[in-house]
């Protein structure tokens, strides 16, 4: 089935993501810089950052999903996005050989966020944050 161009990120993605607002290291040549995590998945992760970053650039990036240890996974840089408010790129990042149990890790990260997504609270909490 082809996809439609206007179809939206979330239905095209082959893994679900959920927000991921942390710290996010990010290495490649000469540039390192914690950076902060905006959404994260099976696949890859998304991160903002002032640099300017080509697509297709290898990085190395660390992270911590907070089950007690970093996470260090090779990376490509597959998309960038135009500025934000503070002047800095949204980047997306595609993980190359993720390991089974940090895929798991990840799975679970995300799903725990959808499920407090759904429940009556986190509603009311999110409906109280807008005021």
């Amino acid at each position: 089935m082809p996809i439609d161009d206007e179809m939206s990120d979330a239905t095209r993605r082959k893994f679900p993501r959920s927000p991921f607002l942390r710290p996010v290291s990010v290495t490649c040549r000469s540039f390192s810089k914690m950076c902060k995590g905006v959404e994260v998945g099976e696949g890859g992760l998304a991160f903002t950052s002032e640099a300017n970053l080509e697509i297709g650039t290898s990085v190395v990036i660390n992270f911590y999903l907070g089950t007690g240890q970093f996470h260090t996974l090779k990376s490509v840089i597959r998309n960038k996005s135009e500025e934000n408010s503070n002047s800095e790129k949204i980047y997306g990042i595609s993980f190359n050989d993720i390991p089974l149990a940090l895929k798991r890790q990840i799975r679970s990260f995300v799903a725990r966020y959808s499920q407090s997504a759904k429940s009556p609270t986190a509603k009311i909490q999110r409906g109280m944050n807008g005021f």
